[in-house]
């Protein structure tokens, strides 16, 4: 799946059949919808992109700071998201601007 804003440069049609050729979903946020979307900054990607970096970042320790191979990638990105994407996390941001119910 890939999350796409509402601007119209992303709607062409050669790149809606390639992402369709590769069974790429596309999800079209509605445009001037990022004060709705900021939560989502705030709490949960902005813990996702620091998890992320130190896990990284220790991989590099031992990996004399080679490039980040898929694997590494996949294993460090799903190891994170289970840690980040919880109701506990999703609240955070919600309440850092004060949406939150």
């Amino acid at each position: 799946m890939l999350i796409l804003d509402g601007h119209g440069s992303h709607i062409q049609l050669d790149f809606l059949w390639e992402c369709r050729q590769a069974n790429v979903e596309l999800l079209f946020l509605p445009a001037h919808s990022s004060h709705t979307l900021l939560p989502l900054d705030l709490g949960t990607f902005a813990r996702l992109k620091s998890y992320y970096h130190n896990c990284i970042m220790e991989l590099a320790q031992y990996n004399d700071a080679a490039l980040v191979k898929k694997r590494h990638f996949v294993k460090c990105y799903q190891q994170v998201r289970d840690e980040i994407f919880n109701p506990r996390y999703l609240c955070v941001g919600w309440k850092a601007v004060v949406l939150f119910p």
